[in-house]
């Protein structure tokens, strides 16, 4: 009761400064123009984690650790050890880097800074190179070298400027920085030398705006900084901002994103300050609503808007694994038959082409295996496009491995007129060497258009690879749905919650399996299941917590996969469906040219939704039975 009474006083003292600074804001108020220039830091890397990305480099013996006795913020540092004796051919003595979480694109950005400490003084002409790369593997890209000489022990900062880049080594996509390596230059001494990392930051460009409020559709009823939900930003969610940045209380995942005011990924007194001055006088700007908005803005596909049916009704025709492996940069002839018989015979007014779309042996140069993988998504675009039929697509682990990138396959996809597939939030992890492209959602409004009924959520769920031993998985073959993934959904979940005032239920689509398709099978009857079981569940060995988050934010009504082509099954597990779309593979096993019962798994799930009850959807296989 004594801490409340605290918190109360705190408050009011919050909402006297509040008035106070609302009044010295009011229109008019003329500020500097350094002020008005100055853009919004914020944390990239808080170095208290080995799990944010951080690596060494392993044939320059080096090693990287979490010290929490030297830090120059929080609560820890990465500490960067260098134990090799000299410098190699080139000067170099150290190496590490960090793979971001999520793509950087630099021209949101002005600075790029950190604080750095060394071990001792430098007397030497040593020098310090950070190198921003969009390359998944390699360290070169935008060069930074920073002089050490004379650099006294302790702290220092570094700033790079991101608005004048310096001519890139190799060739790096600005849009797309993926790592940030350190590497020491010039070092001779033979003992070894420590340094340390923290607080790595980006400064947002001022002269780039962020999209307003204002660019979408259901703008008017968020209301940001709404943390308790009650629909109006008042005084109680200040005190719970202020209660959570104490410690006092915790917060969900949408109570958290709404007491981010300030748009720092942390919720500080700060924030709790900010959703008190809204709430007395309702335009104050924050800045986590802008920055939510232009997040959310990535992650939704908007090429055409998707609207139910006259009759209120929205049908989803999911298919996957069609295999396509011709040089010919063509279609298989009998796929393109078997795709245009399912939509004919069920009349979707959504496809879902749900990974596995290409296969791994494509041949020839890079150039011509782009031209190639573009003729067959062009041929398979244009069956659709002849019936007004648009289509989303998610990854699938042969389309890992047809010897085009992901990131230009998707360049594919969004330059064809009715597929509504985009790269998304693109997501990386240390464990695995490719980034996770196609992280979107697609929305579903009504008969009217006004109102979102439903979303669609793409996945790409990867495949399981190894980077180096340290990461392997034994015997794990599948990838997972990585945690940065994991972020995504949880943060766009709640992001679209706030957009639209309310749960907006969803159907998510992912190639892979997750774990929890073997409790299915575990419990046929109390599962509800239905359909056929021709192989094992090929789900990751690795249950990275997917359908637990599912079932925390409570939104996503069904998980859809593919990859096992003979199970065509579907059941109830803690109230989510878990169910597969069989296979519409020619020319691989499961085939709907293959013997009873394989042959009999060849086909698509297809969904129908009302819009005056979504979670009473019903879906159903249906068997590709080829016309003679």
């Amino acid at each position: 009761m004594i801490e409340v009474c605290i918190l109360k006083k705190y408050l009011s003292f919050l909402l006297a400064l509040a008035i106070t600074l609302s009044a010295a804001l009011m229109p008019g108020t003329v500020m500097a123009e350094s002020e008005k220039k100055q853009g919004k830091s914020l944390s990239l890397a808080r170095c208290e984690s080995i799990g944010e990305g951080w690596r060494n480099v392993a044939d320059l013996e080096s090693t990287v650790s979490v010290d929490t006795e030297n830090k120059a913020e929080g609560d820890a540092s990465i500490k960067l050890v260098s134990s090799k004796d000299q410098a190699d051919e080139n000067g170099v003595r150290g190496k590490f880097y960090l793979r971001t979480g999520n793509i950087i694109d630099l021209t949101n950005y002005s600075e790029l800074t950190f604080k750095f400490y060394v071990d001792r003084v430098i007397m030497n002409d040593n020098k310090l190179k950070i190198d921003l790369s969009s390359a998944d593997e390699g360290n070169d890209g935008y060069s930074y070298e920073v002089n050490m000489k004379l650099w006294r022990k302790g702290w220092h900062d570094v700033t790079l400027d991101l608005t004048n880049l310096p001519e890139p080594s190799v060739a790096t996509d600005k849009t797309s920085i993926k790592r940030i390596c350190f590497t020491w230059l010039n070092v001779k001494k033979s003992d070894n030398l420590v340094f340390n990392v923290d607080d790595i930051r980006l400064t947002l460009n001022p002269d780039i705006p962020l999209p307003s409020l204002d660019s979408f559709e259901q703008s008017e009823k968020l209301a940001f900084g709404d943390v308790n939900s009650s629909g109006t930003v008042t005084a109680a969610d200040a005190l719970l901002a202020l209660q959570a940045s104490v410690g006092k209380t915790s917060l969900d995942t949408f109570g958290s994103l709404m007491a981010d005011a300030d748009g720092d990924s942390s919720v500080t007194v700060t924030d709790a300050l900010l959703i008190l001055m809204r709430s007395v006088k309702k335009n104050v700007n924050l800045d986590g609503e802008v920055m939510l908005y232009s997040y959310l803005d990535k992650s939704l596909a908007t090429k055409h808007k998707l609207t139910f049916a006259s009759d209120g009704k929205f049908k989803i025709l999911e298919i996957s694994d069609i295999h396509n492996n011709r040089n010919d940069g063509k279609i298989h002839a009998e796929t393109a038959s078997a795709v245009a018989q399912m939509l004919d015979e069920t009349k979707p007014d959504l496809l879902v082409l749900n990974g596995d779309t290409i296969m791994h042996n494509f041949t020839g140069s890079y150039e011509q295996r782009v031209k190639d993988v573009t003729g067959i998504l062009t041929d398979f675009n244009a069956i659709l496009a002849e019936r007004n039929v648009y289509w989303l697509a998610t990854f699938g682990n042969h389309d890992y491995q047809c010897g085009v990138s992901k990131d230009d396959q998707m360049k594919i996809y969004e330059s064809l007129s009715h597929c509504l597939a985009i790269a998304g939030e693109v997501t990386a992890d240390q464990n695995w060497p490719a980034n996770r492209v196609g992280n979107y959602v697609s929305q579903v409004y009504d008969s009217t258009g006004k109102e979102v009924k439903l979303n669609l959520w793409c996945l790409d769920s990867g495949i399981g690879v190894v980077v180096d031993d340290t990461n392997n998985i034994p015997g794990d073959n599948n990838a997972y749905i990585m945690p940065a993934q994991i972020e995504w959904y949880q943060k766009t979940s709640a992001g679209l919650e706030a957009m639209a005032g309310t749960k907006v239920p969803g159907i998510m689509f992912a190639h892979i399996p997750i774990p929890e398709f073997k409790e299915i099978l575990l419990d046929k009857e109390g599962t509800h299941m239905t359909g056929h079981n021709g192989e094992a569940v090929c789900s990751s060995g690795t249950n990275s917590g997917m359908f637990d988050a599912l079932l925390a934010r409570g939104d996503v009504l069904s998980f859809n996969a593919a990859h096992d082509h003979t199970n065509t099954f579907a059941g109830i597990y803690k109230g989510i469906e878990l169910s597969y779309d069989g296979s519409l593979a020619y020319d691989s096993y499961g085939g709907y040219y293959g013997e009873a019962p394989n042959k009999s798994t060849a086909g698509g799930r297809l969904i129908t939704v009302d819009q005056s009850d979504v979670a009473a959807y019903t879906a159903e296989f249906v068997q590709y039975v080829p016309k003679a």
